[in-house]
């Protein structure tokens, strides 16, 4: 047998088994870290799955030889046990690990693409204002703006707030200010999707997405990372309706709600007769119910 066509055949293996192995490698979602990350094990991986790749193509073209030696002249060969060959050669080279792994990759990345989008759909940009700026109090349950959307003193950390989300001094005045808001909230909403299919929340759980995303506005941002498993944690517990929500909500601030300061802190100068951690459920249930009255508001509509 010529070993030009082993060679050829081996080359085209390794190839392929070096794809296959860049492809399933695993590495953090930070820009920085993933960039540096692939560079690190890209050799390892180019290196292992070029060696196995051109093993396979060697045996598939040196069984190939064999069976034409075997049966002589291409009238006499039999094409069924060529095919059958090439089945059985593709068929161990989907058992290769890496291979299965990048397919599961390709198959969790369209799931959740497809999850999202129907999310999505199920929850439009309108929606999300009018149930957020509900639980600021900037908007009626109608959707009329109230006062306070006009401007006014964060009760927090004191800077001026516009809009529906209440923008934390991202414009000087109400001009532009639900644009920021809506640049603010949809950056965060990739990860908001992604954290909610993680944990296992249904689709049909519009009111989950939308607390996600209030949280995402009224808090820093590892406190709406949160929120979907401990909502998950709050159904196993037997939870369910706004008590599983206030009670995710206020383990999202740490436990019993220990890192939301800012609220804490309100409840402590107004002498409120509270608990911190009851002067956090409070506010946190009375922003699941005003999102809970938003949504059953538009279903009837």
């Amino acid at each position: 047998m010529r070993i030009k066509p082993i060679f050829f055949f081996g080359i085209v293996g390794a190839i392929v088994g070096s794809a296959v192995q860049l492809s399933s490698i695993d590495c953090p979602k930070s820009p920085l870290l993933e960039q540096g990350c692939a560079v690190w094990k890209a050799p390892g991986a180019i290196a292992s799955g070029s060696t196995t790749g051109f093993v396979y193509g060697t045996i598939a073209v040196l069984g190939f030889g064999l069976l034409r030696r075997k049966y002589g002249s291409q009238e006499e060969f039999d094409w069924r046990i060529l095919t059958w060959s090439s089945i059985g050669v593709l068929g161990l080279f989907t058992l290769y690990p890496p291979t299965i792994t990048a397919t599961q990759n390709v198959a969790s990345r369209a799931a959740r693409k497809v999850k999202t989008t129907i999310l999505r759909g199920k929850v439009s940009q309108d929606v999300v204002r009018q149930a957020i700026g509900h639980a600021e109090g900037n908007f009626t349950l109608s959707g009329e703006r109230t006062q306070l959307y006009y401007g006014h003193n964060d009760p927090g950390n004191g800077k001026r707030n516009f809009g529906y989300c209440s923008n934390q001094s991202r414009t000087e005045t109400v001009k532009g200010a639900d644009r920021s808001c809506d640049r603010y909230i949809n950056q965060y909403k990739a990860r908001a999707e992604k954290e909610l299919i993680a944990a296992g929340i249904g689709l049909e759980e519009p009111d989950a997405y939308i607390n996600t995303l209030d949280l995402a506005n009224q808090a820093h941002p590892r406190t709406f990372v949160r929120f979907p498993h401990k909502l998950a944690e709050a159904k196993q517990k037997g939870l369910k309706d706004i008590d599983a929500i206030t009670w995710a909500r206020v383990q999202s601030f740490g436990k019993d709600g220990v890192e939301a300061t800012g609220l804490i802190g309100i409840c402590r100068r107004e002498k409120r007769p509270v608990s911190d951690a009851e002067c956090v459920a409070q506010d946190q249930q009375r922003r699941a119910k005003a999102i809970q009255r938003v949504l059953e508001h538009q279903a009837k509509r």
